[in-house]
């Protein structure tokens, strides 16, 4: 078991280098585009070249479909029930149900699992955030772009999610796996060659997307209250609910090892995917109105930034 201080001296990498992206945006060290390509970078080079080696290397167990399915269908209530109650609520920024589901892994469960765990780890929460990652291809996009006035197909929703680079990477790395191809990166010269390339192309992840989330991290105090409200919920409910998952799916059905219900317990402390915002479409709102919903969003989101952190070292040993 890990005390929260030596947790803590662990994952203040982590937090030293968001202070760094934040230092570089009030010095106008980058310029947002920049940060955009580095952010492009580690999702289409940096994480797959990781996620790659993570599953081309590691035994499948037929159990882990449970995990996926399970973690799919537990966003997808949700997202149903954030519909539900806001709209009791009367709560009328559209988009706000989606700040309830979805966890994002790629921008930031990542760096603090590598952190902390290492690479040799990574595989166990890349197995529980495939049922997050198919429901955000493939609802939480359509959930949003309704939101914005628009229907994409079904064919649209499959070739976005095949073409993903993360997507196509956990694929070949599965397929690497299952044909024994994955021991060649470890027993060959050749293969452990091309293992450290991959390698070194994945150590690109913490730093860039740290950086990237210092720089992005927005707060503004005239709008704090229901921002702050709404990422108090969400972190208090995930809680709950990865303990009880934890206990009667991992631990209870499953019989897995520990260290699945620390990658679970990871994955549901995330904030909301980041996504969110990018996919936020102004064609059905006044200009203010959008400016009020996204302002919502991204508050939100800074604010969960901040208590995913603090969660993380209090809650994961």
């Amino acid at each position: 078991m890990t005390d929260p201080l030596t947790l803590f001296l662990q994952v203040l990498p982590i937090i030293l280098l968001i202070s760094l992206g934040m230092v570089l945006r009030q010095i106008h060290f980058l310029k947002p585009e920049t940060v955009d390509q580095l952010k492009q970078m580690v999702l289409s080079i940096g994480l797959p070249a990781l996620l790659f080696q993570t599953f081309a290397t590691t035994t499948l167990n037929q159990s882990y479909l449970a995990i996926v399915a399970t973690v799919f269908v537990t966003c997808l209530v949700l997202l149903g029930a954030a519909i539900v109650i806001l709209r009791a609520l009367k709560f009328d920024n559209p988009f706000a149900p989606a700040l309830f589901t979805g966890f994002e892994t790629g921008m930031i469960g990542y760096a603090l699992y590598l952190a902390v765990f290492g690479q040799s780890e990574v595989f166990r929460l890349a197995i529980v955030d495939l049922g997050q990652v198919t429901f955000v291809f493939f609802v939480l996009v359509t959930f949003i772009s309704r939101q914005n006035g628009q229907r994409p197909g079904g064919w649209q929703l499959i070739r976005s999610f095949l073409l993903s680079p993360v997507i196509l990477a956990i694929l070949l790395g599965i397929l690497a796996s299952l044909t024994g191809l994955g021991t060649l990166l470890e027993t060959t010269r050749g293969g452990q060659m091309v293992a450290t390339t991959v390698q070194l192309l994945g150590n690109l992840t913490v730093p860039l997307i740290t950086l990237a989330i210092g720089f992005e991290l927005q707060l503004n105090r005239e709008t704090f209250k229901a921002p702050l409200l709404a990422a108090l919920v969400r972190i208090l409910t995930m809680f709950a609910l990865a303990t009880l998952i934890n206990k009667f799916l991992i631990r209870d059905l499953l019989h897995l090892e520990p260290a699945f219900e620390t990658a679970l317990m990871t994955l549901f402390l995330l904030p909301p995917p980041f996504v969110i915002p990018i996919l936020m479409s102004d064609n059905n709102w006044p200009p203010e109105t959008h400016a009020k919903h996204r302002q919502f969003v991204l508050s939100t989101l800074s604010i969960h930034i901040i208590l995913s952190l603090i969660a993380f070292i209090l809650v994961i040993h």
